[in-house]
């Protein structure tokens, strides 16, 4: 039986064309450009640190399974939001091209709860799904002092080596994470109990086994989370 793993990272270069481990992200406004980086190199975990808002820290709950089990090849990358992202801001993401052959996946969780995220949602909501971004429930909540609010995650895969530019974000943008993860464990095509050893991250389908980055919900014994409550406005 095929078992669930992941490549090991290789040490050494070839001919100049292998490049580091870790995914690059970029946030691009005109001419101030910044690399995020991971919030005092927290490592990924189901409950971990977010960002920063004047003053608050906020914290994230339930980071999906395909994150927050493989956290050795996983990263958060949380844009300075002391300040509004601004209309026009891109993200610049790029897959190192490390010589593992394996490509790269992006998530964008933001923060979701109509009408109240309107405003605040950088209208990632449409022009990611427009661009190709898979969108899914799987997405972690957060709080900044004892509500949680909910997000939406969507996902992209980049080859090995690939650059990325998001759209232009169409309005302002704030209570959003963006995660990667290099090297993900592989799905064995054609073995089905090795596959269902993988759940949650593969999944057996059509008699073939399948990437599952968002696996459906059950609720049991209640309903599903709701978003009554809007995230107050720390912006004066």
């Amino acid at each position: 039986m095929m078992k669930c793993a992941l490549l090991a990272a290789l040490t050494a270069t070839v001919s100049g064309t292998c490049s580091g481990g870790k995914a690059w992200i970029y946030r691009t406004l005109a001419d101030d450009t910044k690399e995020l980086k991971n919030l005092g190199q927290e490592s990924v975990s189901r409950d971990m640190p977010g960002w920063s808002i004047t003053g608050l820290d906020a914290r994230l709950w339930g980071v999906p399974d395909i994150l927050s089990n493989y956290a050795d090849n996983a990263r958060a990358h949380f844009p300075d939001q002391t300040e509004m992202i601004l209309p026009g801001t891109q993200f610049k993401l790029k897959c190192p091209n490390d010589c593992s052959g394996k490509p790269c996946d992006f998530f964008f969780f933001v923060y979701h709860c109509p009408p109240c995220s309107h405003d605040t949602n950088g209208g990632l909501t449409a022009i990611l799904p427009a661009d190709g971004w898979e969108a899914g429930s799987c997405a972690p909540r957060f709080s900044y002092v004892a509500d949680k609010y909910e997000m939406v995650g969507f996902r992209r895969q980049l080859a090995p080596g690939e650059t990325y530019w998001t759209p232009e974000i169409e309005k302002d943008l704030m209570h959003v994470a963006i995660f990667s993860i290099v090297k993900q464990p592989d799905c064995p095509t054609f073995d089905y109990n090795g596959c269902i050893g993988c759940f949650p991250q593969c999944d057996w389908q059509d008699a073939t086994c399948k990437s599952n980055w968002c696996p459906r919900r059950f609720i049991q014994g209640g309903t599903p989370p709701s978003c009554m409550n809007c995230v107050p406005n720390y912006f004066p």
